[in-house]
């Protein structure tokens, strides 16, 4: 239920009534409309409301909606719409009032280009649509910073059929009639993470240095109330403040100008670096504010040269001692060094075999033990075979000696794929058991 309320400013009724016309603009000054619900009569004009969907102009409040209120023809099981006064379009079909509010908020609290944020407060819009619908009607407006009210869609005669639910749609031009697929619009992401997450167009980081010095002071205020102590003290917070942003901005030009954000090209740099460049460069990266990147390159050419030559001076020192007097000589004792160093390596390493192999292996608790003789048990510590491949082994060579008669170190080669050591030892073992004939 609604009425209409003419007041002057001295609250009485107006004695002249202005002819209201149907298309005109609903302005914030024009005449409120109250509505009271039908059932308790409490006044629901700012709050929300519940029209019934069946019966017309029937308007309950949450709480007898709630309780299920009846009256007259209304039904508790009548189809309903929830009803917000600010839900009604006001410059563009798909954007209501209160999400203009809600985007203005959100401007105000995160600051304009923060659009995640932003979407997220409004909730119902994404942050390509938040950003192109603030650009087109507010910041392109005649009279920025307020919109251009001649945009403005939302007449008395649209809000009342709105309210009623019979809100008009707009017809369809005749141009676009006809079934078109756009395609989606191709959404530009700002933050580069080739550039570890450095924005380009606005020189800022995603995240910056100290990023969380700003929470420190956004709630600091200047009050007529404040004691000289206190404001001693947030003087000094500011200053503190204002001396990280000075640091925030050396830091940045310092990894700018030296392309210390680029992956790409600090990934290039290291590959074109030798050996000894790298390790230098881990060395005297500290010292990379002192030189220019030019500067720097230079010197650790310099000194990576200066390494090469304290090498090769020490090989030509070490060639002397040795009795070799030109370059071809040393090149020769090089080459025979190499085959010797890699002669005692590979003796080094048999040796280590061998010892580890005169360690028996424990084969007490090993799958199929209890198939294997003492003997048997002991053969497999010593040549560290685990007792089912050593059946195996043992069923190859048996049937091998039943078709050829005999089995030797040849044949023996060709079924087992073991140390020719290890397959004579077996072999011996076996001729000694009478398993085979030897050859």
């Amino acid at each position: 239920m609604k009425r209409s309320l003419e007041e002057s400013n001295l609250g009485e009724p107006s004695s002249k009534k202005r002819k209201v016309d149907q298309n005109d603009p609903v302005f914030a000054y024009s005449e409120p409309v109250e509505y009271h619900c039908d059932y308790c009569r409490k006044d629901i004009s700012l709050t929300l409301r519940v029209r019934c969907a069946d019966c017309g102009e029937f308007d309950l409040c949450i709480e007898c909606f709630s309780a299920g209120a009846e009256l007259k023809d209304h039904k508790n099981n009548h189809s309903y719409r929830i009803i917000d006064n600010l839900h009604f379009p006001l410059m563009v079909e798909n954007w209501s009032a209160d999400e203009e509010i809600l985007l203005l908020e959100g401007l105000e609290k995160f600051g304009y280009g923060n659009w995640v944020e932003i979407s997220d407060y409004v909730s119902t819009k994404s942050k390509i649509e938040c950003r192109v619908h603030y650009e087109q009607y507010y910041i392109n407006s005649k009279h920025w910073p307020q919109p251009d009210y001649g945009e403005i869609i939302a007449t008395r005669e649209n809000v009342k059929k709105l309210n009623s639910g019979r809100y008009p749609i707009p017809p369809v031009p005749k141009s676009q009639t006809k079934t078109t697929i756009k395609k989606p619009a191709k959404v530009i992401n700002p933050v580069r993470s080739d550039l570890s997450n450095y924005m380009p167009a606005r020189k800022e980081f995603d995240l910056e240095w100290n990023s969380d010095m700003e929470n420190i002071v956004c709630d600091i205020g200047f009050e007529d109330d404040d004691t000289p102590e206190d404001r001693d003290i947030k003087v000094q917070l500011w200053k503190i403040y204002n001396y990280k942003l000075g640091l925030r901005k050396k830091y940045k030009e310092f990894v700018l100008e030296r392309n210390l954000h680029d992956i790409k090209e600090q990934d290039r740099l290291k590959r074109s670096r030798g050996k000894t460049e790298k390790k230098l460069h881990e060395q005297l990266k500290r010292y990379l504010h002192i030189l220019s990147p030019q500067e720097y390159e230079v010197f650790l050419k310099g000194l990576s040269q200066e390494e090469y030559l304290k090498e090769r001076i020490k090989k030509l020192q070490h060639w002397r001692k040795m009795g070799i007097k030109d370059l071809k000589g040393g090149d020769i004792y090089d080459k025979e060094r190499k085959k010797r160093d890699s002669f005692r390596n590979n003796r080094r390493e048999k040796s280590r075999k061998r010892k580890s192999k005169n360690k028996p292996l424990s084969v007490n608790n090993a799958p199929g033990v209890d198939l294997l003789s003492p003997t048997e048990q002991q053969l497999c510590s010593s040549l560290h075979i685990m007792p089912e491949p050593y059946l195996l082994v043992k069923e190859r060579l048996i049937r091998e000696n039943i078709q050829e008669g005999k089995v030797n170190l040849v044949s023996a080669k060709n079924i087992l794929h073991l140390d020719e050591e290890d397959i004579n030892t077996i072999i011996e073992f076996f001729t000694k058991c009478g398993w085979v004939n030897g050859a």
